[in-house]
C-alpha cells in the first residue's frame, strides 16, 4: 500500500485507502501527488515500475512490474486512480507492441492488461491526457505513423481512432492540460528532427492543427505542463538544419491556451534525450534519459509558473532511458 506522512492522522501515516474510504479527523486528507515511471533501457529493456511523492524530493521506490518489457516510446498516461502504458518496443518478437496495461495507483503491485492500440508501434507519445481520456500520438511501425488513438481511462478496453497528426512522425514529445494536448518535435521525414508544435482539443476528435515552433529542431524530447504552460525538455539533434548536434539541456515553454512559438525557460542540470517528463501541475520533473556519455538516473525539477534552471530532485532506481511516466496529479486532471 502506498503510504505518505500525515500529521493529522493519529497513526502519523495514511494510505490511499483512507482517501477513498475514511474521513480522518472529520475531513478528507489531501491526495498525494504520486509520480511513476515504467519500462525503458538500462541498457537492456526492463519492465520495472518505480514511484515517488512529487511534493517532496527523494529517490524512486519499486512499485511493481509492467506486463512486458517496454522500451523507446512506451507512452504513459494517468487519471487520479490509474496509471497506463501503451505500445513500445517489447523485444525482437514484438518490436511494435499494441499492448496497453495499467496499475491501480492506490496499491503497489504489477500491471494488468487494459486492451490494445489500434496499431502496434513504438516511439509514439502519450503525454496528452485529461481526467477521462488518454492519448497516444504518432510512432513507428515499418514507417512513420500519423495515428492518434484515445482510451477512456476509467474503462478497460481497446483504443479508438481520434484523428491524425499533421505530419507522420516518431520520437516526438507531448504534454497537456485538461483541454489541449500538444505534440512537438520528432523524426519526420525518416530520422530528421523538426521544431513543429501541433495541438488537439482532447474532448473532441479530429486531426491536429499547427500551434507554432520550438526554439530548436529536436527529437527524443519530453514534456510537462501546468494548467496554463506547456514545457519541452531536452532532446537530441544530429546537426541537420543548422542546429548543433548532440543532446540538449534546453527547457522552453508555450502558453497552452494560445498559439505561438516557444520561449526559453532555462536549462536541465544535464542535457539528455529519451528522457521522461511528469508534473503535479506545479512542479515539472525530468527523469532519466541518455546524454553524450551514458544513461542517466537523474531526476530534475522546476517550478513551472516561473522560469529558471532545474534543480536536483533525486534519483531513479537505476540509470534508464526510453522510459515513460505520468502522475495522478498531472495538469490534465486538475
Amino acid at each position: 500500500m502506498v503510504q505518505f506522512p500525515n500529521t493529522t492522522s493519529a497513526s502519523g501515516v495514511w494510505n490511499m485507502t483512507d482517501v477513498y474510504n475514511n474521513r480522518l479527523g472529520g475531513t478528507w486528507p489531501s491526495l498525494p501527488a504520486i509520480g511513476f515511471f515504467g519500462g525503458g533501457y538500462t541498457p537492456t529493456k526492463i519492465n520495472v515500475i518505480q514511484y515517488f511523492n512529487i511534493t517532496s524530493s527523494g529517490n524512486a521506490t519499486d512499485f511493481g512490474d509492467l506486463t512486458l518489457t517496454r522500451g523507446t516510446g512506451n507512452g504513459a498516461v494517468a487519471s487520479t486512480t490509474r496509471g497506463i502504458w501503451q505500445g513500445g518496443n517489447a523485444g525482437p518478437a514484438t518490436p511494435f507492441s499494441n499492448v496497453i496495461d495499467y496499475i491501480t495507483i492506490a496499491s503497489t503491485g504489477d500491471a494488468i492488461d487494459f486492451g490494445d492500440l489500434t496499431q502496434g508501434r513504438r516511439s509514439g507519445t502519450a503525454a496528452g491526457n485529461s481526467s477521462t481520456r488518454g492519448l497516444l500520438a504518432g510512432g513507428y511501425n515499418a514507417g512513420n505513423v500519423n495515428t492518434i488513438d484515445f482510451i477512456t481511462m476509467a474503462t478497460v478496453g481497446d483504443s479508438t481512432d481520434f484523428g491524425d497528426l499533421a505530419t507522420p512522425r516518431f520520437r516526438l514529445g507531448a504534454t497537456s492540460n485538461s483541454t489541449r494536448a500538444l505534440q512537438f518535435g520528432g523524426s519526420a521525414p525518416a530520422d530528421a528532427q523538426n521544431a513543429n508544435i501541433d495541438f488537439i482539443t482532447i474532448a473532441t476528435t479530429g486531426n491536429s492543427s499547427n500551434f507554432g515552433s520550438l526554439t530548436n529542431a529536436v527529437r527524443m524530447a519530453a514534456g510537462f505542463a501546468s494548467t496554463t504552460r506547456g514545457c519541452r525538455i531536452g532532446g537530441y539533434s544530429d546537426g541537420g538544419g543548422g542546429d548543433p548536434a548532440g543532446t540538449f539541456n534546453i527547457i522552453d515553454f508555450v502558453t497552452i491556451a494560445t498559439t505561438g512559438n516557444a520561449t526559453d525557460f532555462g536549462d536541465l542540470t544535464v542535457g539528455r534525450a529519451y528522457l521522461a517528463g511528469i508534473n503535479n501541475g506545479v512542479k515539472g520533473l525530468a527523469a532519466g534519459g541518455v546524454d553524450v556519455s551514458a544513461n542517466s538516473n537523474v531526476i530534475d525539477f522546476v517550478t513551472i509558473a516561473s522560469t529558471g534552471n532545474a534543480s536536483d530532485f533525486g534519483d531513479l532506481l537505476t540509470a534508464t532511458y526510453g522510459l515513460a511516466g505520468s502522475s495522478n496529479a498531472n495538469a490534465g486532471v486538475q
